[in-house]
């Protein structure tokens, strides 16, 4: 959901039907590139196979997740390069989208998280910091991706999420 929420904020704002002032992202995803590794062998297999009408078992997989990223299909044989799936895994990936306009963001992630590893962390903030774009992180020391075992943490994320809505929703 944070991802989703994220994406669609970074990427096309202009078309929500009410205005967005802040975001909130709890363990969200940010970089897709860091999730999903295809490896160059993979790629070079499915190029191959599809050259002679063969299907390689991993073809189906690229394709749910390009249809995830891009909304397209029915790839051709040349779109299964390196770099044009990293294209679309960027398309999908809010750090991508972020630019000076940007809504100020509240970040949140669990320091023991096994799926939302700190590069996404580091990645949005990063994108944030060189773009000079307000926000807040905090950081849930012995949580996971549900950020459930730090009380501390999620009174102040409480009570941020409120600052933010004193300040952005005026």
């Amino acid at each position: 959901g944070a991802h989703l929420a994220m994406l669609y904020s970074q990427k096309m704002p202009e078309t929500s039907c009410i205005p967005i002032t802040f975001n909130v992202s709890m363990a969200g995803p940010t970089e897709l590139s860091i999730i999903f590794k295809i490896p160059a062998d993979t790629i070079m297999a499915i190029q191959e196979q599809m050259q002679n009408a063969v299907v390689h078992p991993n073809k189906k997989d690229i394709d749910a997740l390009v249809y995830f990223c891009t909304g397209r299909n029915n790839l051709p044989l040349s779109f299964y390069t390196a770099d044009s799936i990293a294209g679309a895994l960027l398309e999908a990936s809010p750090t991508y989208w972020t630019n000076p306009n940007s809504k100020p963001t509240i970040f949140a992630y669990g320091k023991e998280d096994k799926l939302v590893q700190p590069q996404h962390v580091n990645t949005i903030t990063a994108r944030y910091d060189s773009l000079q774009l307000p926000y807040d992180l905090i950081l849930y020391p012995n949580s996971g991706h549900f950020l459930a075992n730090d009380p501390d943490c999620a009174t102040l994320l409480s009570e941020k999420i409120q600052d933010y809505a004193n300040v952005y929703l005026k």
